[in-house]
């Protein structure tokens, strides 16, 4: 890399993420995601919590060396990443379809670990990807336990994953409800599971890079990260059950009564042994994280020391990190402290919204600025919508007739012409052919048949005339052998 220009090695590295960003949904490339969710839940588990969505981060893992080595390709990979953590959370915030809030915070967690990565942790990044795919499966399989049940009640594919409906549920569905506790708190970032070792060294990372913007973005996503999953946890199992009012509300008496007597119960074995499985090995997972941490690091450490990257034994690179603002930053007080406050305060605001009812968060919405705010968070900022105005003016409307415009004038030209140049040269070969091979073969056959017409003549019956033309002919040939045998037969005797 010392040979490129920094330029041209920034490009690299851009480029290279850019990839990434459409692998792993970052901002912009980030709205097929949430459509992805409308499959079932153990492919979400397993695809959208560690396989698929995480290749990206893993490509900018494995080309990290490229990217390191640019100061504006780590800067672009750190705000594109602190920047698609916090608005993805902010997306979670209004959304009642309790997958689409995971959807939502799988994007954000991703924006966690590429935003580590851009300011140098790459062993913090690394570590945070381990941790999410247990928490955030553990988190899709529960949804999908308690859509389940959900579907039992409404028998409607849609109406099963809508928050509005469910409620009480933790009465019947135990093992469900405190498995996805533990992988709520994980995911909020609760000391001692996983997810609070790997989040705070996320943000610590940012703290060393000593970059404000992407530390206090990571932070309040923090809190927000907080307040939306245990808003999930809340609505689902606090509380009363709200379908049977939900569907008098808002469907007719026939399609309520279908659902009147309903026995909710828990999901079968074959659905909740791998929950506890999961939520197990989060917890484990976080106690035992900060023993194996150092060789972990290490280990990471001799991969990088080929291209001559040093980690720290925070798991840090020691690269070349250019903030592009330096404003306040808490040194002084513990990343662990910042964060568990801001965790907290978020389920606590969780907590008095959706429990106590005594600060109700969704009446925001009801006018002014908070249903302004609401509008443009549950449009996911017009994204969708900037999605299909590109294709359908810029796509199909500028680039589909320009090049309907250069397929009919110059690639049917071309054609076109081509066929129109072998029409003419056809005509011309068939004018050649009738007037001149055609010609020259019937004119010897007509020059032929006009001699023969001719010598016919000579043949009338008359044999006086057969006997005169014998006896001329043998004249004839008896003056040229004369000739031939050198008699003077032309020569006259005269003076």
């Amino acid at each position: 890399p010392a040979i490129l220009d920094p330029k041209l090695l920034a490009l690299i590295g851009i480029f290279l993420f850019i990839g990434a960003m459409g692998k792993s949904a970052q901002f912009p490339l980030m709205a097929w995601l949430w459509d992805a969710m409308e499959g079932p839940t153990t492919v979400s588990a397993i695809l959208h919590s560690s396989t698929m969505v995480k290749a990206g981060v893993y490509l900018v893992l494995r080309v990290y060396p490229i990217i390191a080595s640019s100061p504006t390709a780590l800067q672009f990979v750190a705000y594109v990443g602190a920047f698609t953590a916090f608005i993805a959370a902010t997306m979670a915030l209004v959304e009642w379809d309790i997958k689409r809030v995971l959807a939502y915070s799988t994007i954000s967690q991703i924006g966690y670990m590429m935003s580590a990565l851009g300011v140098g942790g790459y062993a913090v990044g690394y570590l945070h990807l381990m941790s999410h795919a247990f928490f955030k499966a553990l988190l899709f399989l529960c949804a999908g336990s308690v859509v389940h049940m959900m579907h039992e009640i409404v028998h409607d594919p849609w109406l099963s994953r809508d928050m509005r409906y469910m409620g009480g549920l933790y009465r019947d569905m135990r093992i469900t409800a405190l498995t996805m506790l533990i992988g709520a708190l994980a995911l909020a970032g609760i000391f001692p599971l996983s997810g609070f070792w790997s989040k705070d060294a996320v943000i610590e990372a940012a703290l060393e890079a000593h970059d404000p913007i992407v530390y206090w973005l990571l932070v309040i996503t923090a809190f927000l990260t907080a307040f939306y999953i245990m808003r999930l946890w809340f609505n689902t199992f606090w509380g009363e059950l709200r379908a049977p009012k939900m569907l008098k509300e808002h469907h007719s008496s026939e399609h309520e009564e279908k659902h009147e007597h309903v026995h909710i119960h828990e999901s079968p074995p074959v659905m909740t042994i791998p929950l506890v499985i999961l939520a197990t090995i989060s917890v484990i997972l976080g106690i035992i994280m900060p023993f194996f941490k150092e060789s972990f690091v290490e280990f990471l450490a001799g991969y990088l020391e080929h291209y001559g990257i040093h980690l720290n034994h925070e798991g840090i690179a020691e690269i070349t990190y250019e903030p592009l603002w330096h404003g306040f930053i808490p040194e002084s007080i513990p990343v662990a402290a910042i964060s568990l406050l801001f965790a907290g305060l978020g389920m606590w605001v969780a907590y008095e919204s959706y429990v106590t009812r005594r600060f109700m968060v969704d009446r925001l919405s009801a006018g002014g600025l908070g249903k302004l705010l609401s509008k443009v968070l549950e449009s996911r900022y017009g994204l969708d919508g900037l999605y299909l105005l590109l294709s359908e003016k810029l796509a199909w409307k500028c680039i589909s007739r320009g090049l309907s415009w250069v397929d009919t004038k110059i690639v049917d030209g071309i054609v076109n012409g081509i066929g129109r140049s072998g029409l003419l040269v056809a005509k011309i070969s068939d004018l050649f052919d009738r007037l001149g091979i055609d010609g020259l073969v019937n004119a010897i056959g007509n020059s032929l048949k006009w001699l023969g017409g001719r010598f016919r003549r000579i043949e009338i019956g008359i044999i006086e005339i057969y006997a005169l033309l014998i006896a001329l002919g043998t004249l004839f040939v008896f003056i040229y052998g004369m000739w031939l045998l050198g008699y003077p037969i032309f020569s006259f005797p005269f003076g």
